[in-house]
């Protein structure tokens, strides 16, 4: 029988679970855009903000909510960024 912190899988792949597990709640947010359908950098600060003061743990940028099919590389990086100036440091 396996150990609470080992889990099955094909041969030669890693058995163990990670110890950091993540707990909590992490956000796939959208990403707001202006009326000309320019990235709203101010908008996206002022909704992480908000969202910083709801008790998540962390978000996800990006992902299928997050527009990025609708974004050119520099506009990716300016989300990234814009996220990690955002985390609070406390």
């Amino acid at each position: 029988m396996n150990k609470p912190d080992e889990i099955r899988s094909a041969p030669g792949a890693p058995t163990a679970r990670p110890k950091n597990r993540l707990r909590g709640i992490l956000l796939p947010f959208t990403t707001p855009f202006h009326p000309t359908e320019e990235l709203d950098k101010e908008g996206l600060r002022r909704n992480i903000r908000k969202w910083n003061a709801t008790g998540i743990v962390g978000y996800v940028a990006l992902g299928s909510t997050g527009e990025r099919v609708n974004l050119d590389e520099r506009e990716c990086a300016q989300v990234i960024q814009i996220a990690r100036e955002e985390i609070p440091r406390n």
